[in-house]
């Protein structure tokens, strides 16, 4: 399984959001045009493939060629994930350096596909001598 891409992430968090934001009106759910997808744009697709991974569910409404039939809410895998990515996000701004994980948090974000480089690094337990 390849690794999800930053806009991904990006639409990930978007949906968290939008959710979030409108939980009184929308009952755990969002449409591709309340995050700002457009006739077009990557927002169906990639909220597809989010829930595809389990990161997001899927739910259809509406016949089935009506514009916008799904629904789209964020599961607790996807939620782990927006949480860490903010965090790390956070750490990396302040300190300017990616953030130290233990080796078992580090292979649950590889196993889930949102490892960057630039945001995590693992730490090795030094050899005893």
């Amino acid at each position: 399984m390849r690794p999800l891409t930053d806009r991904d992430i990006e639409t990930l968090i978007e949906l968290e959001a939008s959710i979030r934001a409108s939980r009184r009106y929308n009952n755990g759910f969002s449409k591709p045009l309340d995050i700002g997808g457009t006739n077009g744009s990557h927002h169906s697709q990639t909220l597809r493939k989010l829930a595809d991974r389990g990161l997001a569910v899927r739910r259809k409404h509406g016949g089935p060629r009506e514009r916008g039939s799904c629904l789209y809410g964020i599961t607790e895998a996807g939620k782990e994930v927006v949480g860490l990515v903010t965090i790390a996000r956070r750490y990396n701004r302040m300190t300017g350096e990616p953030m130290i994980l233990p080796p078992t948090i580090a292979a649950k974000i590889r196993a889930a596909g949102i490892w960057r480089d630039d945001l995590f690094v693992e730490n090795k337990p030094l050899p005893l001598s």
